[in-house]
Parts: C-alpha cells; structure tokens; sequence
C-alpha cells in the first residue's frame, strides 16, 4: 500500500510504501498525489515493504520521465538492503539510504 507522508517540506509530495504494492498501487497513488506546483516526489520504503520494487521502480520512473506538469526530482529512500536491487532498474529515480532521508527530502525540494 502507498499511503501519504506527512512530514514534507512545503513543494514536496511524499508517501510511504508499506505491505504489498503493486504497478496499479504506483499509477493510483501518483496519480492523486500528481502536480500543484509540487517541485518533487519522495517515496519512503518501510521495513515492513513486501510489494514488487520493480514495480514501484517502474511507476517513479514513469513519473520521473513524464512530461509537465510532473514532478521534477523523484527521490526513493529505501532500506540498505534493497538500495542494490533499486538501482539496477535505472530511471531518472535518485536514490538515497534509510539514513540520509533528510537528505532525499532536500533534494526533492530542489536543495540538494
């Protein structure tokens, strides 16, 4: 499931994956968090993830390669142990580790 992030610096949307997610989870939940002048995406992975990165790897490059109005920088922050399978399906998805979220919040605000 893709459930929002609460603690977003303004201009960033964030949301949290937890438990199964799926590509129909990704599109959904891309879709309402999509554009109000938002400058960028960040997605949270929780130790609890038991859904198909693939999957979500493909929605947020989806969103990252999109035309306006799209998100400018899209930021996955995921557990150390998956950061490995994360990068291996590409994108324009900038990945950062379970402890440099702060980090991947500044760069989705643009400040990083």
């Amino acid at each position: 499931m893709l459930e929002s992030l609460a603690e977003t610096p303004p201009g960033v949307r964030g949301l949290r994956a937890t438990g199964v997610v799926v590509a129909a989870d990704v599109a959904q939940a891309l879709a309402a968090a999509q554009p109000d002048a938002a400058a960028g995406l960040v997605v949270v992975i929780d130790p609890d993830f038991d859904g198909y990165l693939a999957e979500l790897m493909r929605g947020l490059a989806a969103a990252a390669a999109a035309p306006a109005p799209a998100f400018a920088r899209v930021a996955l922050v995921a557990p150390d142990d998956m950061l490995a399978e994360a990068g291996r399906h590409g994108g324009e998805v900038r990945l950062f580790p379970a402890s440099r979220r702060a980090e991947a919040l500044a760069y989705a605000a643009g400040k990083g």
